[in-house]
């Protein structure tokens, strides 16, 4: 096999590997555009959602599956006990409070040197997304909530 065919072969791989990251980034970025547009006009709003209680690292957070959003409830650490027992265990919630936002996510890129020797905690992001945007997130602050399930 010739040098030429290799390096040929590599570039294409190559190639196709970076458009696949690409287009993923712009699939990400759309959907979080889409979320930003839906929930912005509430900023501000006292709204009442209906969701699944989720504790992350970051928070409590209610899990809206039809819009494909987390939104966080400010100030709280996490759920009370038997309100998150896991995916798909967790209690439906009927939350309500005033709809802010943050740009507080831990987002974070890969070093482009494996050998860089750093290793950051958080959520990572690939090269073409905007870190501030993906960094995006709404809350309810002053929540209240009912089980509903």
């Amino acid at each position: 096999m010739s040098s030429a065919f290799k390096y040929g072969f590599l570039s294409i791989i190559f190639l196709m590997l970076c458009s696949c990251r690409s287009q993923f980034a712009s699939e990400y970025m759309l959907h979080k555009k889409k979320q930003i547009q839906k929930w912005t006009p509430l900023l501000g709003e006292k709204i009442t959602l209906t969701g699944e209680a989720v504790n992350y690292k970051i928070g409590a957070g209610l899990l809206i599956k039809k819009d494909s959003i987390n939104i966080w409830i400010n100030g709280l650490r996490s759920w009370p006990e038997n309100y998150y027992l896991g995916e798909g265990k967790s209690k439906t919630l009927e939350v309500s409070g005033v709809l802010i936002e943050k740009y507080d996510l831990p987002v974070f890129r890969r070093s482009k040197d494996p050998k860089s020797g750093i290793t950051r905690t958080g959520i990572p992001i690939p090269y073409g997304i905007n870190l501030k945007k993906a960094s995006h997130r709404f809350l309810l602050k002053d929540a209240n909530w009912v089980i509903i399930d």
